[in-house]
């Protein structure tokens, strides 16, 4: 075919660093953050356990810096909200068990800090739902 070289994706699994990423990524949901000056990608990445949301940064779209799983096995369509709310950041989410699915469709997961536990609004007072990693983002100020 001429010289045509064939185009790699942006965004691949990195199952080194990542084993979540086992068996791929897929479902990215894109939001520009104004408060880091970049853009948070929240995706679907792949185990032997199911499907997790997975979160990356990036800046320009070649050069990613991926934070890892933010919500456990089985999850998945997750947005990130551009802004706080009432200082939290905010993903919006889709358990997959069963226990969450009978009674919602999606759920509001909240961090102060983006690196700490996160808790699902309209869930008791204390009632967290883990990170596997930290997301340990700061504001571009």
């Amino acid at each position: 075919m001429g010289g045509r070289s064939i185009a790699k994706p942006t965004f691949l699994p990195d199952v080194e660093r990542f084993p979540e990423e086992l068996w791929g990524v897929e479902d990215p949901r894109i939001t520009y953050m104004p408060e880091l000056q970049q853009y948070a990608v929240a995706y679907t990445s792949y185990s032997r356990g199911g499907p997790g949301v997975s979160l990356a940064l990036t800046k320009d779209f070649r050069v990613f810096e991926k934070l890892g799983v933010v919500m456990s096995p089985d999850d998945k369509d997750a947005a990130l909200l551009p802004r706080r709310i009432n200082g939290f950041w905010a993903l919006i989410h889709r358990p997959m068990d069963a226990a969450w699915s009978s009674h919602l469709d999606f759920v509001l997961a909240r961090s102060a800090a983006l690196g700490q536990s996160q808790a699902h609004a309209g869930s008791p007072p204390g009632s967290l739902v883990g990170c596997q990693q930290n997301w340990n983002v700061t504001s571009a100020d």
